[in-house]
């Protein structure tokens, strides 16, 4: 593998808020639709808390856990320096390991995400990784920073361990 630098930027954003789109855009207008002409409601005021509490519904659990995951890695850079060499820097300090110092890398994801489905809720496709080195540290690197972790850094031990929200502790 060559030299790889992953920082959060735009793209990883991007690639995580996409159901803010769909949330705050597309299901409002398709919510007043089905909310005054299906349903018959008469009062548009009425159409209009059914949309807003519904998109609430998704909308701020994705908000929440993205802020979580963007202060967890907040000024954060991994670098794939060569294929086992590996350095993790987050503000002034900085982490270097080669691929023999990895005890365990432990995966968190959601149920879809971890059996390789579709995701159901637009929080699903948040993740992270807890890499625990033989000397004791523990790296976690959340989706943001780097999206396929478990797939970019061999090692020993992998661990896939599955919950609702992945909640950076």
């Amino acid at each position: 593998m060559n030299k790889s630098t992953f920082v959060i930027d735009y793209k990883s954003h991007l690639r995580h808020l996409w159901s803010l789109l769909f949330f705050g855009l597309i299901f409002p207008i398709m919510g007043y639709y089905f909310a005054l002409y299906k349903l018959e409601t008469q009062s548009f005021n009425e159409a209009r808390l059914i949309v807003i509490g519904i998109s609430a519904l998704f909308i701020i659990p994705v908000i929440i856990i993205h802020l979580n995951h963007l202060n967890h890695n907040w000024k954060s850079k991994f670098l794939i320096r060569k294929d086992d060499e590996f350095i993790y820097t987050k503000g002034q300090s900085s982490i270097v390991f080669l691929v023999e110092e990895i005890k365990s890398l432990t995966s968190i994801k959601s149920w879809p995400l971890a059996e390789e489905r579709p995701p159901t809720f637009p929080w699903d496709i948040y993740h992270y990784s807890i890499i625990e080195l033989v000397d004791g540290r523990i790296i976690k690197i959340s989706s943001l920073l780097v999206y396929n972790s478990e797939k970019l850094i061999p090692s020993k031990e992998t661990t896939i361990k599955r919950t609702f929200f992945t909640w950076i502790t």
